[in-house]
């Protein structure tokens, strides 16, 4: 049974606690020197988008801070990491992280992100883009 800041994170919150949770951990892909930025883009994520249930676009906080925290090597679109999860019940989803235009812009995957907790996942492995 869900508890009820289960309820409210995963329905009225669009499950942001997952996704900060993925977010947080593909931190070791960052190279180290731009972790700090990273983090401040974390920070300035102001609207989480969900498409089609299995794509979560990033929009960002379009002030001086932000602006000032893109990271040069994202200018193009590319894949910087991907996750595999499983689930208490032994399913598998394989996600992966996109950026673009300096910074962290959507996580695509086969995940069901707005029902899957994060007390639900079992085993998480990252797997970092060369």
């Amino acid at each position: 049974m869900l508890k009820v800041t289960e309820i409210i994170n995963v329905y009225l919150l669009n499950n942001k606690q997952l996704i900060y949770f993925l977010l947080q951990s593909i931190k070791d892909c960052i190279p180290e020197k731009y972790l700090d930025k990273y983090a401040k883009q974390i920070d300035c994520i102001t609207k989480v988008q969900w498409v089609l249930g299995v794509e979560v676009d990033f929009f960002f906080e379009n002030d001086e801070t932000c602006k000032n925290n893109l990271i040069p090597e994202w200018e193009e679109e590319k894949k910087i990491a991907e996750i595999v999860i499983t689930d208490i019940n032994n399913k598998k989803y394989r996600l992966k992280f996109f950026v673009v235009k300096g910074h962290i812009f959507s996580i695509e995957s086969n995940l069901p992100f707005r029902y899957l907790r994060v007390s639900q996942i079992k085993d998480l492995q990252v797997v970092c883009e060369k």
